[in-house]
Formats: structure tokens, C-alpha cells, sequence
């Protein structure tokens, strides 16, 4: 479950505005000797912050504070995603003052584009996301300042025809994902003179595309995955001698494309998911003494790959999900002493196999959805003291699983999705003092579930959607002060619970839909979340 960022929808620039997550910001600072006195800037700085803060709240109007523009600056640098959005519709001055500063915009429609091509808006502008229906004739004349272009999330059509108006903005990232730019417009982004990161996926470039990407000697990151490259593509982006981070993946590159890849002495990072590749291409990856993280998931490596892989030692992550990983496999990587990273969904490890891994002293990341794990596998990897993340969803551990979970004192980061729990397991989990991510949906939790984990300490990000939560439940979730991040979608909440969240100051993402709610509050949800930046998930 990963947080989403604000995304404004409006019909100005202004509200499309992308602030950074939360999770980026700093901490408190740690306690250390008295300071001197403030400088009168620094002052004036923290009265400015502390009356534009007083004006976020909900409190009759008053006028906002005379202060130079740096000064609105400065506050918008130091401030959370959520009040930069409250400031920037508090007035007109402070807004310019702001957007002048500004690095990052999603924009959502053309009125929003717009504003942001208009001769000294946004001039330090460096990363602009376009989320809304837009085609090849609005990339013309998009910032000289961009570096980082994300194109993904475009609805309407991106060919090659679009990508030729890229090639003289000084982009350092560029993400077309799903657009259909065929080899030509790869061969086009293969002479663009900037370029180091590069996402086509599903581009439909096919190998010829790849091999003109392969001739590219700035990018050291290419995502080239669903694109049909096939073994000659594999081939050329084999002898590239610039690139670091390869994504391949579902290209059915099968043993002999991977033999190709595994020769390649620059490359550090290398998805290979579901490409056709069996036990003499995991051989002949297992055998590379550059790759430090390496995913072929969805390959029939089973043991024999496995444990040619497991005896890498300068592995670090590594993903074997749906390989046919059998006890002999999975002991293998429980005593690999490189590997802090490890996704094994998909593998029916069952409690033998958890128990194995819970073994690990190296291990901080583990993923077991779909692995026939129990209460007693859980409870023997909830004994493990270096995991920090663990994913256990899809599997039937039940309150007595997740009771042990609940006590372990190192854990951060906990999927429990669709483990038959109720009530009881939730309270048991609100117990905790450590967890900050926590996804349990799926479930039968109720109100006495949501109300318990309402009042836990440390949670920022929660999901509980398809679960059994009603107004009460949700009243309390509403109420909570720490949640950044909450997703109660198809639950059986009606209006007076879902209004309630109406009132929160701290979520950045909000998921409520498939409950019962009206087109009205569907409205007001909407406009609450526009006006103070939260993304609605759907």
C-alpha cells in the first residue's frame, strides 16, 4: 500500500499543484544545547508561519500578514503538503510568492496547462505530471525548465508525433508508460541529448525499437517492460554499456536473452519477470558478479534456480514470486547472508517454509502473500527481531497469528489483507507501538476494530478497506490527528460517518467510495479534498 500524492482537480494551474509526500518530511530535531537569540528574519519568518497557520483553520477571516515574498517562500519550504495548499488559496500574494518557488505540478486539464505555458508563471518549475486527457499537441511548448516529465497518467492519445516536442526540453526523466509510441518513437528518444531515465513500457516499440534505445549512451535507467523485444532486444541492450537499472520484464525473452543480459558487466539492477526463462537462465544470472538486486518472478526456475541464485553473495533483493519454490529453495535463501529484500508470493512455502525464514539474521523486507502460512508461521516469523516489513495478506493466520505480530517490537510496515481476522485481531494490532503502515483489509472488522486502531499512536498510513466499518467507526477514524493516509473504500459507512471525515486536518489520501453515499456528498468530499490537497482514491 503506498501513500499517493495530492493532486489537485481544478481548472487552474494553481491547484494542480504536486507537493511533496509527507513521508519526505524531517522529524523533530533531536534536543541539544540552548540557542542564541533569533535574527530578526528568523523571527519574522516563524510569526509569519505561525499567523498563516492560524489562518488555515476553520475561525472568522482576518487579514493575512504583510511579509515579503522570500519570507511566504521560505514558510512554504518548511511547511507539510496539506497547509502549502491551505496558504496558496489564502490570498493572491502569498499564491505568486509561492508558485514562484514552485518545483513540482500535476495538472489535470487543459485550463491548468495553460496557466503553467503563460510567459512567467512557474519559472523554477523542474517536474510536471499530466493527468488528464491530454494528446501530442499539448506537449508544444511545455517548460524550458522541465527535467522530469511524467506522461503515464495522460488519458488521451501520446504517439511519436508528441515525443518530437520533447527533444529540446532539457529532461533528465521522462515516464510514457502505456503510450503507444511504436519504434519510432523510441528512436526518438534515443537521440534526445539529456535523458538518463527512461519508462516505455508497454510502448509497443518491439526490438527495433529497443535496439535504437540500446545505441543511447547517456540513460542508466530503462524500463522497456510488455514491449515484445524479444531475444534480439535483450541482445542489444546486452552490449549498452551505459546502463544500471533494467526493467525487461514480460517480454519473452526466455533463457537465451537472459544468458545475454547475465554477460552484461555494468548492469546492477535487472527485472526479468515472466519472460519465459527456466533453470539455465537463473543459472546463468546466478552467475553475474555485477547484479545487486534481481526480480524473475513468474518463471518456472523452481528449486534447482533458486538455490543457483540463493548462493549469489552480492545479491541484496531478490524476487522468486511464482517460481516453484520448494522447501529446499526457500531454506537456501533463509541462510543467504546478503539478502535483506525478498519476495516470495505466490509459493506454497506453507508454515514449514516460514519458519525457515524466520531464521534469517539478514532479512529486513519480506513478502509471503498467497504461501498457505498459518497461525503458526506467523507466530514463529513474528519471533524474527530484523524484519521491518512484512507482507503476509492471502494467507490464514488468523487472531492467533496475528497476536504474535502484535508484540513484535521492530516491525513498521505490516500487510495482514484477507486473513479471515476480526475485531479481535485489530485490537490486538492498535496495541502495537512501532507499526506506521498498516494494511488489514479484506477483513470482518467492525467499529470496535476501527475505533481501537483510531486510537493507536504511531499509525500514519491504514487501510481498511472491504471490511464491516459503519458510522461509528468511522466517526473515530475521522477524529484521529496522526493518519496521513486512509483508505476506507467498500465498507458500510453512510452519510453521517463519511461527512465526519469532512473535519479532518491531516490526510493527504482519502478512499470512501462503494459505501453509502449520496451524489451530494460525493460532491462535497470532492470539493473538501481540492481545496486542502487530499487525493481521493477510487
Amino acid at each position: 500500500m503506498k501513500p499517493v500524492a495530492p493532486v489537485g482537480q481544478s481548472s487552474s494551474a494553481a491547484d494542480g499543484v504536486r507537493a511533496p509526500s509527507a513521508d519526505a518530511q524531517p522529524g523533530p530535531p533531536a534536543p541539544g544545547p540552548a540557542r542564541p537569540a533569533r535574527s530578526a528574519a528568523g523571527s519574522s519568518l516563524l510569526q509569519g508561519l505561525a499567523q498563516l497557520l492560524s489562518l488555515c483553520q476553520p475561525r472568522p477571516a482576518r487579514p493575512l500578514p504583510q511579509l515579503p515574498p522570500d519570507i511566504f517562500r521560505e514558510i512554504a519550504r518548511r511547511s507539510d503538503p496539506l497547509t502549502v495548499q491551505r496558504l496558496r488559496v489564502a490570498s493572491k500574494p502569498v499564491k505568486a510568492a509561492i508558485e514562484a518557488d514552485m518545483r513540482e505540478l500535476v495538472i489535470k486539464d487543459r485550463a491548468g496547462l495553460a496557466g503553467v505555458l503563460r510567459a512567467g508563471n512557474y519559472p523554477a518549475l523542474e517536474k510536471l505530471t499530466l493527468a488528464g486527457t491530454f494528446t501530442d499537441d499539448d506537449l508544444r511548448g511545455l517548460p524550458a525548465s522541465l527535467k522530469a516529465l511524467d506522461l503515464s497518467r495522460c488519458r488521451g492519445s501520446i504517439t511519436a508525433a508528441g515525443i518530437a516536442h520533447l527533444s529540446r526540453l532539457p529532461l533528465v526523466r521522462l515516464n510514457v508508460r502505456n503510450k503507444r509510441i511504436g519504434a519510432e518513437g523510441a528512436r526518438l528518444l534515443a537521440n534526445h541529448p539529456t535523458l538518463t531515465s527512461l519508462n516505455v513500457s508497454n510502448g509497443r516499440i518491439g526490438p527495433e525499437g529497443a535496439q535504437a534505445l540500446a545505441a543511447n549512451t547517456r540513460l542508466t535507467t530503462l524500463n522497456v517492460s510488455g514491449n515484445r523485444i524479444g531475444v534480439a532486444g535483450a541482445k542489444a541492450l546486452a552490449a549498452n554499456q551505459t546502463l544500471r537499472s533494467l526493467d525487461v520484464s514480460d517480454n519473452r525473452i526466455g533463457d537465451e536473452g537472459a544468458r545475454e543480459l547475465a554477460a552484461c558487466t555494468q548492469l546492477t539492477t535487472l527485472d526479468a519477470n515472466r519472460n519465459g526463462i527456466g533453470v539455465d537462465g537463473a543459472t546463468a544470472l546466478a552467475a553475474s558478479r555485477t547484479l545487486t538486486s534481481l526480480a524473475i518472478g513468474g518463471n518456472e526456475i523452481g528449486d534447482a534456480g533458486v538455490l543457483a541464485l540463493a548462493a549469489n553473495a552480492r545479491l541484496t533483493t531478490l524476487n522468486v514470486e511464482s517460481t516453484g519454490v520448494g522447501a529446499d529453495g526457500v531454506k537456501a535463501l533463509a541462510a543467504s547472508k546478503t539478502l535483506t529484500w525478498l519476495r516470495l508470493d505466490g509459493n506454497d512455502i506453507g508454515n514449514a517454509g516460514a519458519t525457515a525464514l524466520a531464521a534469517s539474521t539478514s532479512l529486513t523486507t519480506l513478502h509471503l502473500e498467497h504461501s498457505r502460512i498459518g497461525a503458526e508461521g506467523a507466530q514463529a516469523l513474528a519471533a524474527n527481531t530484523k524484519l521491518t516489513t512484512l507482507d503476509l495478506g492471502y494467507n490464514d493466520i488468523g487472531d492467533a497469528g496475528v497476536r504474535a505480530l502484535s508484540a513484535n517490537a521492530t516491525l513498521v510496515w505490516l500487510s495482514v489483507r484477507r486473513n479471515n481476522l476480526e475485531d479481535a485481531s485489530a485490537v490486538s494490532l492498535a496495541a502495537g507501538k512501532t507499526l506506521t503502515t498498516l494494511d488489514i483489509s479484506g477483513n470482518g472488522i467492525q467499529d470496535q476494530g476501527a475505533k481501537a486502531l483510531a486510537a493507536n499512536p504511531t499509525l500514519t498510513t491504514l487501510d481498511v478497506s472491504s471490511n464491516d466499518i459503519k458510522n461509528a467507526g468511522a466517526r473515530a477514524l475521522a477524529a484521529n490527528a496522526r493518519l496521513v493516509s486512509l483508505d476506507l473504500r467498500n465498507n458500510r459507512m453512510e452519510e453521517s460517518g463519511t461527512r465526519a471525515l469532512l473535519a479532518n486536518r491531516t490526510l493527504s489520501s482519502l478512499g470512501v467510495s462503494l459505501n453509502c453515499c449520496g451524489q451530494h456528498l460525493i460532491a462535497e468530499l470532492m470539493a473538501w479534498a481540492n481545496h486542502n490537497g487530499v487525493t481521493m482514491r477510487h
